[in-house]
């Protein structure tokens, strides 16, 4: 009789959740793999992922099982993307994503097996905490390719039951592990920011995908009250985008804040689209305590931000972030997310700026 813990991984058929396998192998789980096809191009060459999960799957001999969610993720994670974007608005489909579906089914397939845990590649740490009495998720080793930012919409019930096999690892490490262990994708390149997004073009990918082009009208930009030319429909721009506004002035202009009731983007000089001030809402935090409001936070506001100094309180169902000092480009739309020196508090959906 095998006594080993089960646990189910979420394979990607990259080299991080293939080397996953084997690392928690050493950790002393039975390991079953699951990969999702959230693909809903049928296109062979969109489906190579599928073949290398089931590759690594074989060459280290686990289980290996594959689901469609392409319905649901099209549902769901899609049609937040598109929305958000027609609101004006900046998403993050990862962060969303990981609690409204990926660590959902992980969850729901293992309960239906009856697999007590559940593991992914991301890198993370998820260590019992005695003083909160919960698991608490902190910053990976390495920083470089940290993804707690995308982690701050789990629930107390994903969180008890999760394992991040590559927080102590550097990437370089893990690359090697899965070289030795002549895993057949451990020189494949790391996936881009957005799964969906093959050239990482959501312009193009909204245009083809969501006919934005013929939704959306053009309208003008403006600088300091006046009109500074016109834009190609306020889906295609981001705040504090500089590069592709097609319009000259003495200095270069940046998106300050973009109004899609109005149809106009507003332009502003780099010494001038710094703020705060925010509000998020779609609020969790992820810790048995309140926020203190005396103490002062780490808190980032995209996923490469290297993250500021901030006090931050709850009131009326909304995070309200006030900086020490002024941050650019604040864009409505994406995930604020505080930390306590490593660890992972919380986060939310910016919602407003001033």
């Amino acid at each position: 009789m095998n006594d080993k813990k089960r646990i189910l991984l979420g394979m990607s058929g990259g080299v991080d959740s293939s080397t996953a396998i084997i690392l928690l192998k050493e950790m002393g789980y039975e390991v079953i793999g699951l990969t999702f096809n959230q693909q809903t191009n049928s296109d062979p060459e969109n489906l190579t992922f599928l073949n290398d999960a089931k590759n690594a799957a074989d060459s280290l001999n686990i289980k290996h099982h594959i689901i469609d969610i392409s319905k649901e993720f099209s549902n769901s994670v899609i049609k937040y993307f598109i929305e958000e974007y027609s609101r004006g608005r900046t998403p993050n489909p990862c962060a969303y994503c990981n609690p409204n579906l990926k660590f959902k089914v992980l969850l729901d397939y293992a309960n239906k097996e009856n697999i007590p845990l559940i593991a992914t590649g991301h890198y993370a740490k998820i260590n019992f905490d005695d003083q909160l009495q919960q698991n608490i998720i902190s910053k990976a080793k390495d920083s470089t390719k940290d993804q707690t930012y995308f982690l701050w919409g789990l629930n107390p019930e994903q969180m008890s039951k999760i394992v991040f096999p590559l927080g102590n690892y550097l990437k370089s490490e893990i690359r090697d592990i899965a070289k030795r262990n002549n895993i057949n994708v451990n020189s494949k390149p790391d996936s881009q920011e957005i799964c969906f997004i093959p050239d990482n073009d959501y312009r193009k990918y909204l245009i083809e995908n969501a006919n934005f082009e013929n939704k959306v009208q053009k309208g003008n930009f403006i600088f300091r009250g006046k009109i500074k030319g016109t834009h190609n429909g306020y889906p295609f721009y981001t705040v504090g985008q500089r590069k592709g506004l097609g319009l000259s002035h003495s200095e270069p202009l940046y998106v300050k804040s973009i109004d899609a009731n109005e149809n106009i983007i507003n332009l502003e000089t780099i010494d001038n689209i710094s703020n705060n001030y925010l509000e998020a809402e779609n609020v969790n935090l992820m810790i048995n305590q309140p926020l203190q409001q005396e103490k002062i936070y780490n808190v980032k506001i995209r996923y490469r931000d290297q993250g500021n100094e901030a006090y931050c309180k709850i009131e009326n169902n909304k995070l309200i972030v006030e900086f020490v000092n002024s941050k650019n480009s604040i864009a409505i739309g994406q995930s604020l997310v505080i930390y306590d020196g490593d660890m992972l508090i919380g986060g939310g959906i910016i919602s407003y700026v001033k």
